[in-house]
């Protein structure tokens, strides 16, 4: 709504900093909105996540899905909050959510601040699903996740053949790493088999 620039400088109190941040491992300090943007997507950083929720609030957030036309995406709780998961406050998205998100950005990347969202989203460091077993040179605009027993990725991929949007979710299975990481794997298989079988067309894909 304007009232935020990306430069904009935010506090990170040491008693918002979670064990697992790489980010803020030694302690407080500022960092710009656009700064705790890019953690949040590229390191998935959950410190950084949770400073935006708490800036925002949940009633703005939700309120802005809604205007979206995001049917099933509700925010009701901040990351590894699992206290929270018990009292029946989580955080919920939809595939088809996830694509209206993607191609909101991808069809509008003119406007300055979807620009910074598609940049922010082509610097995920997290390659170890979709972008598994692919080695050729390309764009990719992509989002990672998951929990115990929950993986999913998704997003554009720019390739010289053409523009395509793929997300993949996984869950379900046992919990644990040893399953996770088989379930990035399997991402990562659909993903080679999409690309291989546009790459045989031999002709332009559709773009999103």
């Amino acid at each position: 709504n304007g009232h935020l620039g990306l430069d904009d400088m935010i506090t990170v109190r040491n008693d918002q900093i979670l064990d697992d941040s790489l980010v803020f491992e030694y302690g407080g300090r500022q960092a710009s909105l656009y700064e705790l943007m890019v953690w949040m997507i590229v390191n998935s950083d959950n410190t950084s996540t949770n400073v935006l929720f708490e800036m925002l609030g949940y009633d703005a957030m939700n309120s802005y899905f809604k205007k979206m036309g995001l049917e099933c995406t509700s925010a009701g709780r901040k990351m590894l909050d699992f206290e929270a998961v018990k009292q029946g406050r989580n955080n919920y998205i939809s595939p088809v959510d996830f694509y209206s998100c993607m191609r909101y950005l991808y069809d509008n990347r003119d406007d300055r601040y979807n620009s910074a969202a598609l940049s922010i989203l082509s610097r995920n460091r997290d390659c170890g699903s979709l972008c598994r077993y692919l080695y050729d040179d390309m764009k990719v605009m992509h989002k990672t996740g998951g929990l115990d027993d929950i993986a999913h990725d998704g997003g554009i991929f720019v390739t010289d053949r053409g523009t395509y949007f793929l997300g993949v979710f996984v869950s379900g299975f046992e919990p644990g790493p040893e399953m996770c990481k088989e379930a990035e794997k399997l991402m990562g298989r659909i993903s080679r088999r999409v690309y291989e079988d546009r790459e045989r067309l031999k002709k332009p894909v559709q773009g999103i």
